[in-house]
C-alpha cells in the first residue's frame, strides 16, 4: 500500500480540515473543497480524513476506504464516488467547526440588497425553491446553508445548486449562471424568512409570523444549536431584527418564487 500524506489541508470559515491520501489524487480533491476554502500548512485540524486505496475485488481495479478522525465512514468502488461522499461530509464538518460564523440549514438568495432565507433540512423542497428564485432574478447565495456572522449578516456559501433525481442516483448540479442568474457576493442583512413546505396542489397564501417565531425556526435548523446554544441565540437575535417572517404551504416553486420577489420581497 502506498504511504499516505497530507494531500490537502485547508481552512474555511475558521474550520481547519486535513485530508490524508496518496499524493496522486490530490488534484481530484482540491476542486471539491467547500466555499471560501484556502490552503494552509498547519497540522492543527478540527477534522482529519484519510483516503486509503484498497483492492476492489474485481481484477486490477482499485477501491477506496474513507475514514474520518480514525473512524471508518465507508468503502467506495471508484474515486468519483468517494470524492462525492467526502465533499458532502466536508460541508457539514465546516458548519460544525466554523469560528465566528453560524451555519443554518437553509436556502438563500439575495434580493434588493437583503437575504431571502428558506430554512429547512434535506427533502423539504428548499433547493427547488432556491432554483426558482434564482431563475426569477434572485442572486444565489446557497441551497444548503445560511451563513451568519456575529452581527447577524448573511454571507454567500456558493456551490452548485443540487436537484434530486426521481428514482435516486446522484443529484443534478446547476450553476447559477446555467439557470440564467448569478451568484451573490457581499454579506447582506436578513430581509425575509420563509417557512414553507411543498404540498401537492397547494397555493401560497402565507401568514405573517413574529420575529420570535422566525428565531425559533432558524434555531431549530442551526447546526450547532445543541453544542453552542448561547452563540446561536446571540447571532440570531441580531439577525431577526431586520427580517419579515412568512409561513405557509406552497405549490409549484416557480409560482411561489414570482410571488415572493414581486409582491413579498424584503424591504430595502
Amino acid at each position: 500500500m502506498k504511504p499516505l500524506h497530507t494531500a490537502v489541508a485547508f481552512e474555511a470559515f475558521g474550520a481547519r480540515i486535513g485530508i490524508r491520501a496518496v499524493e496522486s489524487i490530490a488534484s481530484d480533491l482540491r476542486p471539491r473543497l467547500p466555499p471560501r476554502a484556502r490552503l494552509i500548512t498547519s497540522e492543527d485540524y478540527d477534522t482529519v480524513y484519510s483516503v486509503k486505496s484498497i483492492p476492489s475485488g474485481s481484477g486490477s481495479r482499485t477501491g477506496y476506504q474513507l475514514e474520518r478522525d480514525g473512524v471508518g465512514v465507508g468503502s467506495f468502488s471508484g474515486l468519483s464516488e468517494i470524492c462525492g461522499e467526502l465533499e458532502s461530509d466536508m460541508h457539514f464538518r465546516v458548519a460544525v467547526a466554523a469560528r465566528d460564523f453560524l451555519f443554518v440549514h437553509a436556502g438563500v438568495v439575495q434580493w434588493k440588497g437583503r437575504a431571502v432565507v428558506v430554512p429547512g433540512r434535506t427533502e423539504t423542497g428548499k433547493s427547488s425553491l432556491i432554483m426558482a428564485l434564482v431563475q426569477a432574478g434572485g442572486e444565489d447565495f446557497s441551497d444548503e446553508y445560511a451563513v451568519l456572522d456575529r452581527n447577524g449578516r448573511v454571507h454567500p456559501y456558493p456551490k452548485p445548486l443540487s436537484q434530486r433525481r426521481e428514482g435516486g442516483g446522484p443529484p443534478r448540479l446547476h450553476t447559477a449562471e446555467a439557470l440564467g442568474g448569478q451568484e451573490g457576493a457581499p454579506a447582506v442583512p436578513l430581509g425575509l424568512t420563509v417557512i414553507t413546505r411543498f404540498r401537492d396542489g397547494g397555493a401560497w397564501n402565507p401568514r405573517r409570523i413574529s420575529k420570535a417565531e422566525v428565531m425559533l425556526a432558524l434555531f431549530d435548523n442551526t447546526v450547532v444549536a445543541r453544542s453552542s446554544p448561547e452563540f446561536a441565540l446571540s447571532v440570531l437575535a441580531k439577525a431577526v431584527k431586520s427580517t419579515v417572517g412568512l409561513e405557509g404551504d406552497r405549490g409549484e416553486a416557480s409560482e411561489m418564487a414570482l410571488a415572493l420577489l414581486d409582491a413579498q420581497g424584503p424591504p430595502r
